[in-house]
């Protein structure tokens, strides 16, 4: 009998022996299953942040296929341009004034995917005011060209305008210019 109590205590043991480590297997299983769940929600959040983004990335790209996109050149680029563009070769009318001029370089320029600027001058104590256009090169900032000539400008608020260092009938003064890119 004794024996046999022995060996049910045996029995026993290993009984809660094998119980204890299922049970220290379940929790380990259980603490390894909270961290995949948190790295699952860490990942599902990073996912949903990622895919706002790639939506508005898309949206803006769809906005984008319908615009037309222009480079600012380098000056050899633009200079290239205005030796190949023929409107300077116009002559100027009562209907074909500055504003004409400038608005076909701009348009040639952009037709070839050069970014131009139309610049409108007002010169102090003057009731009018003189177009021109403007590229803003890579490689020497914004220079500013006279279409009628495609000679280089000198623009700066309060100076003299001239063309090519050149002072301009009137010699006047630049009280103000926009440029609309």
């Amino acid at each position: 009998m004794k024996i046999a109590i022995v060996v049910l205590s045996v029995l026993l043991f290993i009984s809660l022996a094998g119980e204890a480590l299922a049970w220290t297997n379940l929790n380990t299983t259980n603490h390894e299953l909270v961290e995949v769940r948190d790295e699952l929600n860490t990942t599902e959040a990073v996912l949903s942040t990622t895919q706002a983004d790639l939506e508005a990335t898309q949206e803006l790209l769809e906005l984008a296929r319908g615009a037309t996109l222009y480079m600012n050149p380098t000056y050899s680029e633009m200079y290239n341009f205005l030796q190949q563009d023929k409107t300077s070769n116009r002559e100027w009318t009562a209907e074909y004034t500055c504003r004409h001029f400038s608005t076909d370089v701009n348009n040639n320029a952009e037709s070839q995917g050069i970014r131009c600027g139309y610049v409108w001058i007002d010169f102090e104590d003057s009731d009018t005011g003189h177009a021109i256009v403007a590229f803003e090169t890579v490689d020497r900032g914004i220079i500013f060209i006279e279409p009628q000539s495609d000679w280089q400008v000198k623009l700066a608020v309060g100076e003299h305008y001239k063309i090519a260092g050149f002072y301009i009938e009137g010699n006047p003064v630049v009280e103000s210019y926009d440029i609309v890119w």
